[in-house]
């Protein structure tokens, strides 16, 4: 089952003779229940209907059935016959129906009595054939094929076998793109220039979203479409298969833009498939792809292989134009071989593809895009893809969220994602020149009602003060994690992300909640000093707090505020005299905003006597009753 698949397929179960089966199952040899089940079996299927009997209906169904012994005349199967007769004795202007309508009537009400055993006032009709497909939701409703593909339990072994592709990462450890999960082992796997299928369908929803955001006039297809259109040696079958996609294609949204980009790959190997980037336009140009009449199909092929490109052609004009495209007895697509840069090993032939279309949209954007001439493109692309995933977790992380979709809800945002995507960067990332603390000279003062940031400015230099909390779950092990995974190699993983934002960010401050114990951690005490500790009593653990080696700190008392540490750093260096001082803490959950409230006020009481504090750590609150 291909999971970008809706639930039928190609086709859709045979509802009546998968009922039929069950009703002679169901039933048995027993005439009852056989009329029954096959009633409620034309019920599933919309056949019929059942409806309440209208006034005039009700009150010929009891003449007719006046004086009539129902339930003996049912026991002997004489009671159509019965209601029959008394049907042709009723006289038409009395009854205000023709003799044509009492006698349908009459089988009615006698059909409604042998299946429920009385005359209840309601009578089934048949539903038209024309609109039975219309109800035929409620059907599929009822058998469960309205379930979204991603939930429903015939995916399962699927969704198993993505774990297994990924390993056992921790939850920090992947992104995601409009639902699109992959893990941070793409930037592995880019190092060398290579482009895993699961990374490649995560880059091709973040164009088409940079794509949407800007407005641009171009559609960008899912791997799975470039697939189909690759390898079907036939537009039936390119045809059938559409009539399943139901997330991975919109062919109404694609036909309104001029110009649909594509990776297609042209074979079935797992390894290494030989893919390719194929771009398609009207051959009026500037003319959407719906209105188009005749298509131009341009194919970046080193090969220039006549047969693959009128296969392609040919599956995309029935893509695009349908199975009348096929049939029209015209010239078909017009096919151009566009320049391929230099890539002679076959695994690569994906990043190297991708980077064309990269380049496709960039001229639709108007931003730069990487040279196709260059020897070194395809590492290029490697490159420019690597930094720029890298940059999303950086960014998501600091956000606290693992939607990159986040991220791109802003056209200026977008734009400089293009603008990142046409630039290699360089072999050795730049970074800004550490400045210790040490170093500080003077504080910026902030501005009147902005956001309270301290920036230290030390000669040239200038560095904000960085202060982490994290909430690190001791004791815990990840559900993310595999079986052989120990606490021990749970909290050696967390002090190695934690050296490596110090390394990397140059972290000044740091505050941990549900911590094991009340001891400092020794991996971090070559960089950090212990600054103090607080069992937190209505969560779990302890809270802890460390300060970098060179800044100057000090300890503050709290008092009774509960859960919490205190320390005073860069005295003389930031903020004046006092400097700044700092509160980690890990409030109560639940029911318990008074207590949670209580604590927060006495800790601005025992901190802001000087006007310098920061409150920071797991306060299990909205961010509006933290504002409060």
């Amino acid at each position: 089952m291909d999971p970008d698949s809706y639930l039928w397929a190609r086709q859709e179960p045979d509802y009546v003779g998968i009922l039929a089966r069950e009703v002679a199952q169901v039933a048995g040899n027993s005439v009852d229940q056989q009329r029954l089940c096959k009633h409620v079996a034309a019920r599933l299927l919309d056949r019929i209907r059942v409806r309440v009997a209208k006034g005039e209906e009700c009150a010929v169904a009891a003449r007719l059935l006046d004086g009539v012994d129902v339930a003996a005349v049912a026991r002997e199967e004489s009671l159509l016959p019965c209601v029959l007769a008394r049907a042709e004795e009723l006289d038409e202007d009395s009854v205000g129906m023709s003799r044509e309508q009492v006698r349908e009537l009459a089988g009615r009400v006698a059909e409604r009595i042998a299946l429920v055993g009385c005359w209840d006032n309601r009578v089934s009709d048949t539903v038209p054939a024309e609109i039975q497909p219309l109800h035929m939701s409620q059907v599929r409703e009822s058998l469960g094929a309205l379930i979204p593909a991603g939930l429903h339990k015939s995916l399962d072994k699927a969704a198993a076998k993505v774990k297994d592709v990924f390993g056992p990462v921790s939850g920090g450890s992947v992104l995601f793109m409009d639902g699109w999960r992959v893990s941070v082992r793409v930037e592995d796997a880019l190092a060398s220039s290579k482009l895993q299928e699961d990374a490649l369908e995560f880059f091709l929803l973040l164009l088409r979203r940079l794509c949407t955001v800007l407005g641009l006039p171009v559609a960008i297809a899912s791997k799975t479409v470039g697939k189909v259109v690759g390898q079907s040696d036939s537009a039936t079958k390119v045809s059938s298969v559409m009539e399943g996609w139901r997330t991975v294609w919109n062919g109404a949204d694609v036909r309104s833009k001029e110009e649909l980009l594509m990776m297609v790959a042209v074979d079935d190997r797992k390894l290494s498939q030989d893919w390719m980037c194929v771009s398609v336009k009207s051959t009026v140009k500037g003319q959407r792809l719906g209105e188009a009449t005749r298509l131009l199909v341009r194919i970046h092929d080193a090969a220039k292989r006549p047969s693959v490109a009128r296969r392609v052609a040919r599956n995309l004009d029935v893509l695009l134009r349908g199975m009348g495209a096929a049939v029209d007895g015209g010239a078909g697509p017009e096919v151009e071989f566009l320049t391929v840069p230099a890539c002679p090993v076959v695994s690569q032939r994906s990043l190297c593809a991708f980077g064309l279309l990269m380049g496709h949209c960039a001229s639709h954007a108007g931003t730069p895009a990487l040279d196709v001439s260059s020897p070194a493109f395809v590492p290029d692309a490697g490159r420019v893809l690597r930094a720029i995933f890298s940059e999303f977790r950086t960014d998501a992380g600091a956000r606290g969220t693992r939607d990159i979709d986040m991220l791109l809800t802003e056209k200026e945002a977008c734009r400089a994602v293009f603008q990142k995507l046409g630039v290699a960067p360089g072999l050795v990332p730049a970074r800004e020149p550490y400045a210790p603390l040490s170093s500080v000279s003077r504080v910026v003062p902030a501005q009147a009602g902005a956001r309270r940031q301290s920036v230290l400015e030390g000669g040239e230099s200038q560095r904000t003060l960085r202060v982490l909390t994290w909430n690190i779950a001791g004791g815990l092990k990840s559900d993310d994690a595999p079986s052989s995974h120990s606490l021990m190699d749970q909290q050696a993983s967390v002090v190695k992300e934690v050296l490596r934002w110090e390394r990397s960010y140059g972290c000044d401050v740091l505050a941990l909640q549900e911590c094991d114990g009340d001891m400092p951690l020794s991996e971090l005490s070559a960089q950090f000093q212990f600054a103090g500790s607080a069992e937190a009593h209505d969560t779990r653990g302890f809270v802890h707090v460390y300060v970098r080696r060179g800044v100057s700190s000090e300890a503050l008392a709290v008092g009774s505020t509960g859960s919490s540490v205190a320390v005073r750093v860069g005295r003389g260096e930031i903020g004046g005299e006092a400097g700044l001082a700092i509160g980690a803490v890990h409030l109560p959950s639940g029911d318990s905003s008074g207590k949670r409230t209580k604590i927060m006020t006495q800790l601005c009481d025992a901190l802001c006597d000087d006007g310098n504090a920061m409150i920071v750590g797991d306060m299990n609150m909205k961010d509006d009753k933290v504002t409060d």
